[in-house]
C-alpha cells in the first residue's frame, strides 16, 4: 500500500514467494479506496515448477488468482525452465502452449519467462504462437548478465532485472563479504550525483532499458527507490559501474544443478 500511494504501478510476485495474498489485499484495498482502478496496476506472477506439466498449468494459475483475489494477471512467467520434481520427460514449450490457452481465455494478458538462457528462450520464440514479452533474470553490478541481455534485445524480448541491488540481505552473505551495494566505485558515483548507491544501481537498469524490480519492507526505501528519474548516468559512470562485474550469481537453485533443463551451466546463460 505504501508503494501504490507513492506511485508504483508494477508489482512483481510469485506463487513460491508467499506474498500473493498480501499483494492482493493491498491492491484490492487501494481499488476500494479509489486510489487506483484495476487497469492502473500491473501485476506479474509466476508459474512454479511443480505446475509445469501442461495439465497442471491452469491449476497453478487458478491458485495465484485466488490468492490475489483478481480475475486476471497482467504478466505470467514460467519461473524456471526446469520442473520439480524431475518426474516426467517434458518440454517447457508444452508448458508455454498451455499458458497461451489461458491468454486466449483472458486470464493472463501477457506471458514471458524467468531464468531462461538464450538457447531456451530461442526454443520458445521459434516455435510458439505467442512470443515471450519478458525474460526476468538476475542483474546487478556483480552479475550484469550482459550477454543474455544483448540476446534478449536481439530477439525483441524485454529484460526484467531482479535483485538489482545484489540482494544484500541474502542469507548466503556473511559480515565482511563483498556486496555490490558497498563497492567503493558505486559509492563514488552515488556521491557524484548526490544519490544513494541503491538509486545508482536502479538507475543503471532503467537507463539501459530494463525493468528493475526492487523489494523492501521499509517505507523510507520505498520512497527513495522511486526517486531515480531526475538524473542520468554518464558513459563514464556506466563504465565504472560495469567494472565490478565478476559474474557472482545469488539466485542459483543449487538443488537443480544437474537437471537436464538447468539454465546456468554455460557462461552468462547462452
Amino acid at each position: 500500500m505504501w508503494a501504490i500511494d507513492r506511485g508504483y504501478r508494477h508489482i512483481d510476485t510469485a506463487y513460491i514467494y508467499g506474498t500473493e495474498v498480501g499483494v492482493g489485499e493491498a491492491v484490492n484495498a487501494k481499488i476500494a479506496q479509489g486510489v487506483i482502478a484495476r487497469e492502473d496496476i500491473f501485476i506479474t506472477s509466476k508459474l512454479w515448477k511443480e505446475f509445469m506439466e501442461p495439465q497442471l498449468v491452469r491449476s497453478g494459475l487458478e491458485i495465484t488468482l485466488s490468492r490475489l483475489n483478481l480475475s486476471h494477471v497482467d504478466l505470467y512467467l514460467i519461473h524456471w525452465p526446469m520442473n520439480s520434481p524431475e518426474s516426467f520427460a517434458f518440454d517447457y514449450l508444452d508448458t508455454w502452449r498451455a499458458m497461451e490457452e489461458l491468454v486466449d481465455e483472458g486470464l493472463i494478458r501477457s506471458i514471458g519467462v524467468s531464468n531462461f538462457n538464450g538457447t531456451q528462450l530461442d526454443h520458445i520464440i521459434d516455435n510458439a504462437r505467442i512470443k515471450p514479452v519478458v525474460n526476468q533474470i538476475e542483474s546487478h553490478p556483480h552479475c550484469l548478465n550482459k550477454r543474455i541481455k544483448e540476446h534478449c534485445r536481439s530477439r525483441d524480448v524485454i529484460v526484467t532485472a531482479y535483485s538489482p541491488l545484489g540482494t544484500p540481505g541474502h542469507p548466503q552473505f556473511s559480515p565482511g563479504d563483498r556486496l555490490a551495494i558497498n563497492e567503493p566505485i558505486i559509492r563514488a558515483v552515488a556521491q557524484k550525483h548526490q544519490k544513494t548507491p541503491a538509486q545508482i544501481m536502479i538507475r543503471y537498469q532503467i537507463q539501459n532499458g530494463h525493468i528493475a524490480i526492487v523489494k523492501t519492507n521499509r517505507n523510507d526505501r520505498v520512497i527513495t527507490n522511486f526517486d531515480v528519474f531526475d538524473f542520468n548516468l554518464s558513459a563514464e559512470d556506466v563504465t565504472e559501474i560495469e567494472s565490478v562485474d565478476y559474474f557472482y550469481r545469488t539466485s542459483n537453485e543449487d538443488s537443480d544443478i544437474g537437471h537436464h533443463q538447468f539454465p546456468f551451466e554455460t557462461f552468462e546463460c547462452l
